[in-house]
């Protein structure tokens, strides 16, 4: 999972409704290093945080840069953009020149 994820915030909950319930609020490294030392035995019950919001946002706009302009724009315009404000989204994502979207998108109607 450290592989998978990066090293997230975890909460490792044992024995849960019992009575020596415990809770471990931790890292996959250093619970990794811990259970090593130490071992761990119960039922385990791991919880892990979330993506970053901002981690989440660089993926997305990442997709979307790796379409061209015209299957950027057409995008847009599915989820009720017009294509004049497709096209500026497109030019201020893409860091280029409306016009040079615009013509790309000629064809689209």
């Amino acid at each position: 999972m450290l592989e998978y994820f990066g090293d997230r915030k975890i909460c490792i909950a044992r024995e849960l409704t019992k009575l020596y319930e415990e809770f471990r609020y931790t890292s996959f490294e250093e619970s990794i290093k811990d259970i090593e030392e130490n071992g761990i035995k119960g039922e385990i019950v791991l919880l892990v945080e979330g993506v970053p919001d901002n981690e989440v946002k660089q993926k997305e706009q990442d997709s979307l840069l790796s379409l061209n302009s015209v299957e950027l724009v057409r995008e847009y315009m599915k989820n009720g953009d017009t294509k004049k404000e497709a096209i500026k989204k497109v030019a201020k994502l893409k860091g280029v020149n409306k016009d040079i979207v615009y013509k790309e998108c000629l064809d689209i109607k």
